[in-house]
């Protein structure tokens, strides 16, 4: 089944000014490495043309097969990155959360592999590919953030593969819950009845896990049911850490990608 070619020309809010005040000079991110370099020089570096877009949940950021000629970050909320079979179903590739980078493709690669949507409301800056990377050349301590960005979301992938390729469905969503979880705390400790709240659908959920939407519902039941972990709107409880973590087969090592935000704490309540 042949795609109509989707050309990649979003709708835009121009920013004006410097990006002095961006939330994203304060995260974990790539834009964070920009107040080291001024540190060095004594002055702003000169950025790449961006611009703002403020998404709505479940609007696009890109279309698969569209061009490539921007780079996104994410400032604030979450983005879904997806594929999108012939046949019409969807894997949903990586979650993403403010500081982190997408579509970036290869050099000489001149389609999107992937999509890119906003799971919530969303702020994302778009950047030109072509003075992106003439700005990782003019500076050195913006390209090693970049490369660092990267190895951290590569991690991701990795686990996120291991998700689907290894255990039964009950390993898979307590997998994905324990991740999503580690990545909004940002890898502190979680007690017990924490209700965290989660940007994830259940078809966000059997879109990452490749469950149907009948499977995933029947682990969810059992997960809560095991006094485990239950979802309810827009939230997740998390009953038992231990057993999530034990069941998601969790290493320390899990938070070692999670961009830390300065002056943010995570929002964790207490049930009783």
């Amino acid at each position: 089944m042949e795609r109509d070619l989707v050309i990649d020309r979003p709708t835009v809010r121009p920013r004006s000014g410097s990006c002095a005040h961006c939330a994203a000079r304060t995260s974990g991110g790539l834009c964070g490495a920009i107040e080291r370099i001024r540190d060095a020089s004594g002055s702003e570096p000169d950025l790449v043309r961006h611009s703002v877009r403020v998404l709505e949940a479940g609007e696009s950021v890109f279309h698969q097969g569209g061009e490539t000629g921007l780079v996104y970050q994410v400032i604030s909320g979450w983005v879904v990155i997806h594929k999108d079979m012939p046949d019409g179903r969807r894997q949903n590739t990586q979650f993403l959360n403010a500081g982190m980078m997408f579509g970036m493709e290869p050099a000489g690669v001149g389609l999107r592999s992937q999509g890119a949507t906003a799971m919530t409301g969303a702020v994302v800056c778009a950047m030109q590919r072509s003075a992106f990377d003439e700005l990782r050349l003019r500076h050195p301590a913006f390209n090693e953030k970049f490369i660092s960005v990267l190895e951290r979301q590569y991690r991701g992938m990795i686990e996120g593969q291991t998700m689907l390729g290894q255990g039964d469905a009950l390993e898979k969503v307590a997998r994905l819950l324990w991740r999503m979880a580690v990545r909004i705390t940002g890898g502190t400790d979680i007690p017990p009845h924490a209700e965290i709240k989660l940007p994830l659908t259940q078809r966000h959920m059997a879109g990452a896990t490749g469950l149907t939407h009948i499977h995933l519902n029947r682990t969810v039941k059992r997960l809560r049911e095991r006094g485990i972990v239950r979802l309810q709107r827009g939230s997740m409880v998390i009953e038992n850490p231990e057993a999530l973590a034990a069941l998601a087969n969790a290493e320390e090592s899990t938070v070692a990608h999670v961009p830390h935000v300065e002056g943010k704490t995570p929002e964790i309540r207490l049930q009783a």
